[in-house]
């Protein structure tokens, strides 16, 4: 879909305001909200065990919801729009969750509260994200993928900020009133603003088959995107990994006096260095193409991998977060328009739930991994787990690129007809 008006910019943001909501609840939730409720229904030897289990259960929850959801959305004939209804449905839910997990009495309460939250969060999340692909012409992708990361950016600053002033107040019902109160402003104004429509006119076909067709070999016949899903699993690994573990590298290895403030600091840089970067990324890719901007991501993350690893202060760390964020922007904004060029439109939120599974496979890889690396090293020699982790780091973001390289970067033109789609023929594509 090409020609015709430029989307104006009320328009882009329209389309992008509930990624703030999506980003304010993951943040907060995952890296503030959830260790404290842990502490407050598991024992204390038991704390990172308890974390993990419930965290990577909600990961896995991810994985196969969002995919299914967004299949489901791609065959719905709802008159109200085929991807409204499930964003309303799955915020709805959220609130349920989100009240059950700030009151959970135990550990089972708040696993079963946490698990039902990813439910509905990506009951919302996958069939929201085929939205910029229906409406958005492909030579503005690029601008739309800007937009979205800066609220996806901004979402997670204001739930580090906003949450975690709460949380460290001892305020947790105002903690999780906020990410009700984002969430309810998002959905309502999402679905109040943005255009939708049903799939396929009068054709109707069932939803409960697409979901069952999610992880069928048809995304065999799409290599390119298979790739960029790889190539983005072991980009986001290194950011992950960098992220999850500056706060014990800060009081360990620099000697912070006090390093969850340090870290939050740090964090705040990479973050607003993000912002400032995401949207000219978006714009830039749309002119000089995506391939280029992602591998320019991915090098800043091995340079900035390579001069953590000789920083010697905290003030160097700041400088090298500058580096790191621009990096994360960047690739935030073109990474998803790339993956839109690459997937048939008439099953956009099948095929970018499926590509979900390197975000959430890279968020608990950056555990699985880096846990056990620094422990293992640092056990032999002091603090050189950190730099081993590091190393690791640098060969995630190099994998990352090399994977990329395979990458062709295609324009999708729109399926003949969707039941064509559906029945697993291969979209028209011209190279560019």
């Amino acid at each position: 879909m090409k020609g015709g008006p430029r989307l104006s910019a009320w328009q882009h943001v329209s389309f992008s305001l509930y990624w703030f909501p999506l980003y304010y609840l993951w943040a907060s939730l995952n890296a503030i909200i959830l260790p404290v409720l842990i502490l407050q229904v598991a024992p204390e030897s038991l704390k990172g065990t308890a974390l993990a289990f419930v965290a990577g259960s909600g990961l896995l929850i991810a994985v196969l919801v969002q995919p299914a959801a967004g299949a489901a959305s791609d065959v719905a004939t709802f008159r109200w729009g085929r991807r409204r209804p499930f964003i309303l449905a799955g915020s709805l839910l959220d609130l349920v969750f989100l009240a059950a997990l700030a009151f959970a009495p135990s550990y089972a309460w708040l696993f079963l509260a946490y698990v039902g939250l990813q439910i509905a969060s990506n009951i919302a999340h996958g069939p929201y994200q085929g939205l910029i692909p229906d409406l958005v012409p492909e030579d503005e992708r690029g601008r739309a993928s800007g937009f979205m990361g800066i609220a996806q950016v901004a979402g997670m600053a204001a739930g580090f900020i906003v949450a975690g002033h709460f949380m460290h107040q001892g305020q947790l019902d105002l903690a999780v009133g906020s990410i009700m109160l984002t969430i309810v402003l998002g959905a309502v104004l999402t679905v109040w603003l943005v255009p939708d429509r049903p799939a396929f006119g009068k054709v109707k076909i069932d939803p409960f088959a697409a979901i069952r067709h999610t992880f069928d070999r048809d995304v065999l016949r799409y290599p390119d995107f298979l790739w960029l899903v790889v190539s983005r699993f072991f980009i986001l690994l290194g950011m992950d990994s960098v992220r999850d573990f500056a706060l014990f590298f800060l009081r360990d290895v620099l000697g912070v006096p006090n390093p969850a403030e340090a870290a939050s600091r740090l964090m705040a840089v990479v973050i607003l260095a993000g912002i400032v970067t995401v949207l000219p990324a978006g714009y830039l890719s749309d002119r000089i193409g995506r391939k280029r901007l992602v591998i320019a991501s991915a090098a800043c993350g091995v340079i900035g991998g390579f001069l953590f690893l000789t920083s010697e202060s905290y003030t160097e760390l700041l400088v090298f977060g500058v580096l790191v964020g621009i990096g994360m922007g960047a690739f935030r904004s073109v990474d998803w328009a790339f993956a839109t060029d690459l997937i048939p439109k008439s099953q956009a939120g099948r095929f970018l739930g499926i590509s979900n599974i390197a975000t959430a496979g890279a968020a608990a890889g950056s555990y699985i991994l880096g846990g056990p690396t620094v422990d293992f090293f640092n056990a032999r020699v002091a603090n050189q787990g950190y730099k081993a982790l590091l190393v690791l780091v640098i060969c995630y973001f190099i994998i990352g690129t090399l994977a990329l390289l395979k990458v062709r970067e295609v324009v999708a033109v729109d399926d003949a007809t969707s039941r064509a789609a559906l029945a697993e023929e291969p979209p028209i594509a011209r190279r560019i």
